[in-house]
C-alpha cells in the first residue's frame, strides 16, 4: 500500500521566524512616504492578520476610514519594497529554534509537501524566508495576504492549491502560532500544530483545542 502524501501549511510570523519589528518599521515609511502621516503604529496587534486587514486598520484610527483599492495597492507595492531594504537591518530578525532544520527535513522527505498559509504579501512572505536563509523553493504552494482579505479564505486557498498540486488523497498538517492559524486548520479538516513561539499564551492556543501545542519547533513530532 502507497504511503499516504502528506501536506505542511506553515505560517511565518512567529512560527518560522520573528522579523524583530522589521515590519513596524517599513509600515511607518510607507504611510509617512505616502500620506505624510507619522507614528501610525499605535495600538496595532498584527498577530494572525492579513497585510490588506492591517492596512484598513490604521487607516481607519488615523484616518476615520478603509483605504480604497488604489491605496491597497500603492501601499502593497510599496511595503513589499522598503520591507526587502529593513529585512537585512533589523538587528532583531531571528529564526525559531529548529524551524530550518525541521523544513528541511520535511522537504527531503518523500511523499511531503510544503507550502505557506499567511497573511503576508506574497513578495514579502519569500523576502522574508529568504532572508531567514530557508530554501523557498521548499515551498510549492501558499495562500497570502494578497490573495484573501481574510485568514480563514487564504487558507482556504492554500489548501486547495495544495490539493490540486499533490492530490486529494492526502492528509494536511497546518503550523502556527496564533488562534487565528488553529482556527483556520480546523476549518479546512487539517492536523492542527499550534507552536508558542509568537505572543499568544499557550493557555489561549489550547483553549482552542488544536491537535497538537509545542513550547517550540524542538519537538515537532511528524
Amino acid at each position: 500500500m502507497a504511503e499516504k502524501k502528506k501536506i505542511f501549511l506553515w505560517d511565518i510570523d512567529g512560527t518560522l521566524l520573528l522579523t524583530g519589528g522589521a515590519g513596524v518599521v517599513a509600515f511607518e515609511r510607507v504611510f509617512e512616504s505616502l500620506f505624510g502621516k507619522k507614528n501610525i503604529w499605535d495600538n496595532i496587534n498584527p498577530d494572525g492578520r492579513t497585510d490588506p486587514s492591517i492596512v484598513d486598520e490604521i487607516f481607519e484610527k488615523n484616518f476615520g476610514k478603509k483605504a480604497s483599492a488604489e491605496e491597497q495597492e500603492n501601499i502593497k507595492n510599496l511595503y513589499n519594497k522598503i520591507m526587502a531594504e529593513e529585512l537585512p537591518r533589523s538587528p532583531r530578525f531571528r529564526i525559531m529554534p529548529m524551524a530550518s532544520e525541521i523544513i528541511a527535513s520535511l522537504f527531503s522527505q518523500k511523499n511531503t509537501y510544503l507550502g505557506l498559509a499567511t497573511g503576508n504579501y506574497k513578495e514579502t512572505a519569500f523576502n522574508k524566508l529568504k532572508q531567514g536563509g530557508f530554501n523557498t523553493h521548499a515551498f510549492l504552494f501558499g495562500g497570502y495576504g494578497c490573495d484573501a482579505y481574510e485568514r480563514i479564505d487564504l487558507t482556504r486557498l492554500a489548501h486547495k492549491r495544495a490539493l490540486q498540486h499533490v492530490g486529494e488523497d492526502s492528509e494536511t498538517y497546518l503550523i502556527g502560532d496564533t488562534v487565528h492559524d488553529v482556527r483556520c486548520g480546523k476549518a479546512i479538516g487539517a492536523t492542527v500544530v499550534a507552536v508558542c513561539t509568537g505572543s499568544t499564551p499557550r493557555a489561549q492556543l489550547e483553549a482552542e483545542n488544536p491537535h497538537v501545542v509545542l513550547d517550540t519547533l524542538e519537538n515537532f513530532p511528524y
